[in-house]
């Protein structure tokens, strides 16, 4: 602590008593005067001041006959000393803390002259731990101000209360114990918290209402606070920890999301450590586990309503009952759902719905429900209400390389394939069908089984090869426009987009080695039809057998049909003659 400069006592300040001169004396008066003395340095001293004179924002001081400035201390400075009284000619004790600015007095405080001066009481309380009464003068920023033994400290807001404090103005002018968590040296002033004598209070007062509480006991409360990991739980004078997992059996995300403060519950305690003043609840403790008898209860096939509580990437889950959820997968969120479905477009978290059970595993505490099991199978409505070959009406919702999807009723699409498109065309434009454009189109089936509609669009028109093709039989002769030359036949032309195909080896009589030695693109001829194959919508035709035309009883190799054929018809001729010698020869 520093150094307290006092006044001179009367005895020092007054001169000495006349007396007779001796010759050390008259020496002494002869010498030459004696160098003034330096000017003392004040700063850092704690000194008893006299007051010179006050004015409205506080006093000046003298410091003492060794310091030629005055000091200054400010009205509010001398308040917290409770001086704010202060007249001239009284005293009082002033640390000297610097030069004011421009110099010429001194900056003095006395309220730090009297926190110095019980620094090290203060101290030794903060050391023992001791509980001390102090006055809350004022909030400050992040607490409030507070009177300690004369002392300036400071009382944060977090440690005001065991609970939030908002607006630190109630307490003011309030005594309140407290103990000192930190002396501040720096800032001259301790910190207290009152927190922790509430604490302390409280954690005695547990551990008295624990004594006599047993794990497995029922008891009754209010929530009081909630927090990232639960609630805390009034229980008659103690707060209990009430965790999230422990709220109920279904799944929580937040406390929140079940309880708000000033609810009322009841709960089971589920531990009890009566020495730290701690212990827990748990309120699904007092209901039995759903899961021990879902198995019995939600069977495959049972329709059930529930609530829509989450959506996930994979599809949503359904409250049945409270700690018990279904999970509709993305697949079973309709009947048009895929695997890729969301289940946001179907549904929102909230939500009533009806579902089906679909499998239930009660080891790995799972359960299946379908949503679109538990709506009209659209397909089945769809084939109930139109037959095949019937006309219908669609949206074209894409097209691929392989068909047109065509949506015929609400979720339900059917595919016209590219085969079913154009009678003429084998790749015909699907671009012409513009996507969201209503089409006309012949149902051709509904197959419940692959859950597949077939549709088509040539089959709105007749069919050029049934008319060009309903008068053909074996033996009929026609003419044609050869249209195509290819190495294993000619292609003739019989109707608008119906050709039918002259083999290589039905060119003429004998051997053919190019096909253009025999017929030209073009050209004008007369032809045999030696088959029609309606299921393959082929035709088989000769320019031989116009001058030698085989017998009925011949069968046509399919292969003049396709084009590929190894024999030709005079082959056939020649093994089915065989044959006969053969069947003659036996007889």
């Amino acid at each position: 602590m520093p150094d307290v400069q006092t006044p001179p006592t009367e005895s020092e300040a007054s001169p000495p008593e006349e007396s007779e001169a001796t010759p050390e004396a008259a020496e002494a008066e002869e010498a030459p005067q004696a160098e003034a003395a330096e000017p003392v340095d004040p700063i850092g001293d704690i000194i008893e001041a006299l007051v010179t004179s006050v004015d409205a924002d506080g006093v000046d001081v003298d410091l003492g006959e060794d310091v030629e400035e005055p000091g200054r201390v400010e009205l509010r400075d001398l308040a917290w000393a409770d001086r704010a009284e202060i007249g001239v000619g009284d005293s009082v004790s002033v640390l000297v803390c610097g030069l004011a600015a421009g110099g010429g007095s001194y900056r003095c405080s006395a309220a730090q002259a009297d926190a110095l001066s019980v620094w090290d009481t203060v101290q030794a309380l903060a050391d023992a731990g001791d509980i001390i009464p102090t006055r809350v003068i004022a909030p400050v920023r992040g607490g409030a101000s507070v009177d300690l033994l004369g002392m300036r400290g400071f009382l944060p807001q977090s440690q005001v209360d065991v609970r939030a404090v908002d607006d630190l103005s109630d307490i003011v002018g309030e005594t309140l114990a407290v103990k000192i968590i930190e002396m501040d040296a720096r800032k001259g002033q301790p910190v207290v918290s009152r927190r922790a004598v509430l604490e302390e209070e409280k954690l005695e007062r547990a551990k008295e209402l624990l004594a006599d509480r047993s794990v497995g006991e029922k008891v009754s409360g209010e929530i009081v606070r909630l927090v990232n990991s639960g609630a805390f739980v009034d229980i008659g004078g103690f707060d209990a920890l009430l965790r999230t997992a422990d709220m109920s059996w279904g799944h929580l995300r937040r406390p929140e999301d079940k309880y708000a403060v000033g609810d009322k519950i009841e709960a089971e305690l589920v531990s009890v450590d009566a020495d730290k003043g701690k212990a827990s609840i748990s309120v699904k403790a007092l209901h039995p586990d759903p899961w021990l008898s879902a198995a019995g209860r939600y069977v495959p096939g049972l329709r059930v309503s529930g609530k829509v509580v989450r959506l996930a990437q994979f599809g949503a889950f359904v409250e049945l009952e409270e700690g018990l959820d279904g999970l509709i997968h993305n697949s079973e969120l309709a009947w048009e759902a895929g695997r890729d479905a969301s289940a946001g477009r179907y549904l929102k978290a909230g939500e009533e719905i009806e579902v089906e059970v679909v499998e239930i595993d009660v080891e790995r505490r799972r359960l299946g429900v379908s949503r679109k099991r538990a709506l009209k199978d659209p397909l089945v409505t769809f084939s109930e209400a139109h037959e095949p070959g019937e006309v219908i009406e669609g949206k074209v919702k894409n097209g691929t390389e392989f068909g047109l999807f065509v949506e015929v009723a609400e979720g339900l699409e059917g595919l016209v394939h590219i085969s079913e498109v154009s009678w003429t065309e084998r790749q015909p434009d699907l671009a012409v069908y513009e996507a969201g454009s209503t089409v006309k189109v012949k149902l051709l089936s509904v197959d419940l089984q692959t859950r597949r509609v077939a549709l088509g669009i040539k089959q709105l028109e007749g069919d050029p090869f049934e008319d060009a093709t309903k008068d053909l039989k074996r033996g009929s002769e026609v003419r044609g426009r050869v249209t195509r030359i290819a190495d294993f036949g000619a292609f003739v032309e019989l109707a608008d987009g119906v050709e039918g195909l002259v083999h290589i080896s039905e060119l003429a009589v004998g051997h053919v080695a190019r096909v253009s030695d025999e017929v030209d693109a073009g050209e004008e001829i007369e032809v045999y039809v030696l088959g029609v194959d309606r299921a393959k919508r082929k035709i088989a035709l000769s320019i031989k057998a116009l001058t030698d035309p085989p017998g009925d009883d011949v069968d046509i190799d399919p292969a003049m049909f396709e084009g590929d054929a190894s024999t030709n018809l005079g082959a056939l001729l020649m093994e089915a003659g065989a044959t006969d010698d053969e069947e003659s020869a036996s007889d």
